[in-house]
C-alpha cells in the first residue's frame, strides 16, 4: 500500500490474495497468518486515516463468498520500525479464504501508508 511519496486523499484500496485453501489441522495446532510492517499515517483529530487486515471466506454449498471480516486491530498513527504482525487463521481451518490489506483515507491529510513485507501463513 506504500510506494513512493504520499498516497491521495479520499481512496481505498485494497489488496487481495489469490484464493487460499488453508489446512486442516487438529485441535492442539494453530494457523498464522505473519507479515512485517511500517506504516505512517496522520496522528490528528482531523484525519481517519487507516489500513485493515481482512479475510472473507468462501462457501462451497452456496457457491457464495462471505463479506470482508477484520482479523485483529486497527493500523493507525505511525510505527517507528519494522514490526511483526501475527493474526490467528485457525477457525478458518480447512476453509477457502482470501486475505485482504485494505486501506482507507479520508479528505484531510495524507502521509506514506502502510508498508507490507513476507507474508506468510504459518502452521507453527
Amino acid at each position: 500500500m506504500g510506494g513512493i511519496g504520499n498516497y491521495p486523499n479520499e481512496t481505498d484500496s485494497r489488496f487481495i490474495s489469490p484464493t487460499i485453501t488453508l489446512p486442516q489441522i487438529t485441535d492442539s495446532k494453530e494457523i498464522y497468518l505473519e507479515f512485517w510492517q511500517w506504516f505512517s499515517y496522520p496522528n490528528n483529530r482531523f484525519s481517519d486515516d487507516k489500513g485493515f487486515v481482512q479475510i472473507k471466506e468462501y462457501f462451497s454449498e452456496t457457491g457464495k463468498w462471505s463479506d470482508w471480516s477484520t482479523l485483529g486491530s486497527t493500523i493507525k498513527n505511525t510505527s517507528s520500525v519494522w514490526t511483526l504482525r501475527k493474526e490467528s487463521l485457525t477457525i478458518y481451518s480447512g476453509k477457502k479464504v482470501e486475505i485482504a490489506f485494505y486501506h482507507t483515507v479520508d479528505d484531510y491529510y495524507t502521509s506514506t501508508g502502510w508498508y507490507i513485507d513476507s507474508v506468510e501463513i504459518s502452521v507453527p
